[in-house]
């Protein structure tokens, strides 16, 4: 949730180098997770830090936010099931 914050705030303060720089760790720890489809979102917000280029940037973090809370309920619901098998 650091990171995504971290993300919203370089949009919100129109700061490409933040925005690539951020995007890029989520892009990576999303990797870690084997979350793919959030993580290309992730590696498109990076790409638009590095074109400097923001626009569209608020609409792919609302996506990415999307695919991290199905991300989560899935990993929670997975560890969940763990649990209760012992």
């Amino acid at each position: 949730d650091l990171m995504m914050n971290d993300v919203q705030i370089a949009i919100e303060a129109k700061n490409s180098k933040d925005l690539r720089r951020g995007a890029h760790s989520l892009k990576g720890a999303l990797s870690h997770l084997g979350a793919a489809p959030a993580a290309l979102i992730a590696q498109q917000l990076e790409k638009l830090g590095e074109i400097q280029q923001l626009n569209g940037a608020r609409e792919l973090l609302t996506e990415l936010r999307e695919n991290v809370a199905v991300v989560s309920t899935d990993f929670r619901n997975f560890l969940a099931r763990g649990a209760s098998r012992r």
